[in-house]
């Protein structure tokens, strides 16, 4: 009888030591399960936060190609404009003041310089073509000059000669 106790104590001690480790590869269990879900929710939610921005990014492509085109139109249609609108103001002939123009620029107010390349001067003429007067002639140093610039924004000229290398602000 004493056997059958000590095998019964010992049966319900395993018994009890059993049950604790299947309680706590239950709640490991419990714990993984909920971990793995966890990570599968995350998971669907970067899979989605990427899904939407690849579309955001196809709407950007599809928007910028959109864009582009809605930009280029707007430039040719000012391109054309400008060319079927565009009227000759007014025409400048006098051998005797300007030969072989080359340069040309306007200013702010519309007062046109150019550039005489075998009358190796500078002419501006009045924004309406009838009046006009030589600012720079080869007494200033001009020899053969060939192209000219003005500034706007610091109001200067800027005239270049061919043959030296002397530059007239």
């Amino acid at each position: 009888m004493e056997i059958k106790k000590t095998r019964i104590t010992i049966n319900n001690h395993l018994d009890k030591l059993q049950e604790d480790l299947m309680k706590q590869i239950n709640e490991l269990e419990e714990e993984g399960t909920s971990k793995i879900c966890q990570l599968l929710s995350s998971l669907e939610k970067k899979e989605k936060e990427i899904e939407e921005c690849q579309n955001s990014i196809l709407n950007i492509k599809k928007h910028t190609t959109d864009l582009q085109m809605f930009l280029s139109i707007k430039q040719i249609e000012e391109d054309v404009y400008s060319k079927e609108f565009c009227k000759l103001q007014w025409t400048f002939h006098n051998e005797s003041v300007l030969k072989t123009p080359y340069g040309i620029d306007v200013d702010n107010d519309g007062n046109v310089f150019v550039v005489g390349h075998r009358s190796n001067n500078v002419v501006v003429i009045s924004s309406d073509g009838k009046r006009h007067r030589e600012i720079l002639t080869v007494s200033d140093g001009l020899d053969n000059p060939m192209s000219l610039h003005y500034s706007g924004t610091t109001n200067q000229l800027l005239v270049a000669n061919y043959f030296n290398s002397k530059l007239f602000c």
